[in-house]
């Protein structure tokens, strides 16, 4: 899960708004208000699921949505990736 901290973080760092926010994430600004708030009206914890999560990664790393079409060049990607992972740091 993502923590209102860490939301509102990931939002300022991407130079969105609240309003943008919710418009890339495909949620209502209320939503976005609830990601950023510790507790929302009925007492539930803030913040944003993991898979709000994986979404805000895929923003920051400028990735449009997913299609057919790219989800070999993701692929391609990934191996690439996991060689860069595996290879001795200098």
């Amino acid at each position: 899960a993502v923590s209102p901290e860490q939301f509102a973080a990931w939002r300022e760092a991407q130079g969105l708004s609240m309003r943008k926010a919710a418009e890339l994430l495909g949620v209502s600004f209320n939503t976005v208000v609830g990601y950023e708030k510790e507790r929302d009206a009925k007492g539930k914890p803030g913040g944003a699921s993991i898979q709000t999560g994986y979404a805000m990664a895929a923003i920051a790393a400028g990735l449009d949505p997913w299609t057919e079409e790219s989800d070999a060049e993701m692929k391609a990607l990934r191996v690439v990736l996991e060689a860069m992972r595996k290879a001795p740091q200098k």
